[in-house]
């Protein structure tokens, strides 16, 4: 046969042209490549078996791509092919379209099973792959879960350590707070007695001060302890102290902030908000005045110092005919409105009172803002909560005396006397009388006697110096209801309240050394009908108890 493309001669039965590579089945007769092809298919399928047909019909659907690209493309891959598929025929036309049918049928099978063979590979390999991809997704899950795992306890464990870490710093917290509130009590305890003396922060007829203050400072985790201390009967001082450099320090000390004096004065200290300021303001009056507000600031050591003082200054003329007023700054003379400016700013700046005396303007201004005063024992009491010390032993002062030391309060003039004794923890007990024989009536002829006796104790003993202790009046009971009366041997007694000991605050006990020179008048005078004049000595010679509320006195009287 010739090739319709090229003209060559070619044999029969070929299915490509060896010359120029054209399809030959494309040059039959449709009707003779119908023929064929329903020949060859058919032979084809009565003579495959069942599963091949399948896996041929399959093939035919679809065959894989690189199946289609094994075709062969050249003349000499169309040889090779030929002569291992093509067998010769010559035995007429029947014979050729069954070795055609036939040789479709083959190598379509054989396409079929490359194919598969082909597809196993690809499964086989890429089900490795497959595997080895899941093994290494299953690896990397262990791995994440195992480290998720493990971070998760140690989380945990970072957990755990905090919360005990956090705990422990609670604890030594905690364990400092009372360290330092233990030596704030000491503190006050080493102060006790002139703290205890300052007695006129609130005026002369105040029954109640509050010396001291515990407070917090800007940032501070731990309260500072402030108080006002009298070391004689005429001025008093400011001391701050604070938790400093890991333990308890002396961070401000203002002399003479309170003072005794005719014209008065008055003061208050205060915090600043947003501040580790304290902010003074004092006064003393007499014929003129003088203002001064002082800013205190702490150093890198802690400790305060003045960094700011302003002062307004206001006292009569040379004639006395006007007031002259003057304000400066850190000694600088300066204009009203720059005094006023600054002095407003700060007022309306404060955030705490920590004391303050009396005063209209400055109750006032307390009013307006917070204050944290105590009085001594109050204090004791805050900073001794939770703590397991002993402050009525760390507080308690004891007087230098026995209980054999008899005490007279008389006049020398008239049948009455009190009778005291009084032992070191202040505890008395006594007997007033005063005997009236003409005071006669019906049931009474033996006369009249005004009578009372009584037991009581002395509370805060302090020691103001080697020579005198203050005492207050805790309470005092009579054995007999006063102002009431009865008829017992013929004498009508009238029931009292004892005399000297009524109507008194506080005490002091004066010891045999102390200088008659720093007796009060009054006191001495009670000295007369017992000791005698006293006026003329150095020292007084015995023990005396001075009711300062009332001026009267007991002296020691001897057997």
């Amino acid at each position: 046969m010739y090739c319709d493309k090229c003209g060559n001669n070619i044999d029969d039965g070929l299915l490509f042209c060896p010359y120029c590579g054209s399809n030959l089945q494309q040059q039959i007769p449709q009707n003779a490549q119908q023929n064929a092809q329903q020949g060859t298919v058919q032979n084809s399928q009565q003579g495959m078996p069942q599963n091949a047909q399948q896996v041929q019909q399959n093939n035919q659907q679809g065959m894989p791509q690189n199946v289609q690209q094994a075709v062969p493309r050249n003349n000499q891959q169309m040889q090779q092919y030929q002569g291992m598929s093509h067998n010769p025929i010559g035995e007429g036309a029947s014979k050729k379209k069954m070795s055609t049918g036939m040789l479709v049928g083959i190598i379509c099978g054989a396409v079929a099973l490359v194919g598969l063979i082909v597809l196993l590979i690809v499964f086989l390999v890429g089900g490795d792959d497959d595997k080895d991809k899941s093994d290494k997704k299953a690896d990397k899950k262990t791995e994440a879960t195992v480290e998720e795992t493990t971070t998760e306890a140690e989380t945990e464990t970072e957990t755990v350590t905090t919360e005990e870490a956090t705990t422990e710093a609670e604890k030594l917290n905690d364990s400092v707070v009372k360290e330092v509130k233990e030596d704030y009590l000491n503190v006050l305890s080493d102060h006790n007695a002139n703290i205890r003396n300052y007695t006129w922060q609130r005026g002369y007829n105040a029954s109640v001060n509050y010396p001291v203050s515990i407070f917090e400072m800007k940032d501070s985790q731990i309260e500072s302890l402030a108080f006002m201390e009298a070391p004689n009967s005429a001025v008093a001082d400011l001391y701050m102290y604070s938790y400093v450099d890991d333990s308890v320090k002396e961070v401000l000390h203002v002399k003479d902030l309170d003072a005794e004096v005719a014209g008065g004065t008055v003061f208050y200290v205060a915090t600043i908000d947003d501040s580790d300021e304290i902010f003074i303001y004092h006064s003393i009056t007499d014929e003129g005045s003088d203002e001064y507000f002082e800013v205190y600031s702490p150093g890198s050591n802690g400790i305060y110092g003045m960094i700011d003082s302003y002062e307004c200054s206001s006292w009569p003329n040379e004639d006395y005919t006007s007031m002259v007023t003057t304000y400066s700054h850190n000694n600088v003379e300066i204009e009203k409105s720059e005094f006023d400016t600054f002095i407003n700013g700060k007022q309306d700046s404060i955030d705490t009172f920590l004391m303050y005396s009396e005063g209209e303007d400055i109750d006032s201004l307390v009013s307006r803002h917070d204050s944290e005063c105590y009085t001594m024992d109050d204090a004791i009491s805050e900073l001794s909560e939770g703590l397991d010390v002993d402050t009525e032993s760390m507080f308690k002062t004891t007087l230098p005396i026995t209980t054999d030391i008899n005490f007279v309060f008389a006049s020398g003039a008239g049948g009455w006397s009190t009778d005291m004794t009084i032992d070191e923890d202040g505890n008395f007990k006594g007997v007033y009388h005063d005997s009236n024989m003409g005071e006669t009536g019906d049931g009474y002829p033996n006369g009249t006697m005004y009578y009372s006796s009584f037991s009581g104790k002395f509370k805060n003993i302090t020691k103001i110096d080697d020579n005198t202790y203050k005492m207050e009046m805790d309470y005092y009971n009579t054995d007999q209801t006063p102002d009431t009366e009865e008829i017992y041997d013929d004498i009508l007694y009238i029931y009292t309240n004892p005399y000297g000991i009524e109507g008194g605050k506080v005490f002091y006990l004066y010891l045999p050394d102390k200088p008659i020179y720093e007796l009060n008048n009054e006191f001495l005078s009670w000295s007369l009908g017992i000791l005698g004049d006293k006026s003329n000595d150095v020292t007084l010679g015995c023990y005396a108890i001075h009711n300062e509320s009332t001026g009267q006195g007991f002296f020691e009287y001897g057997d």
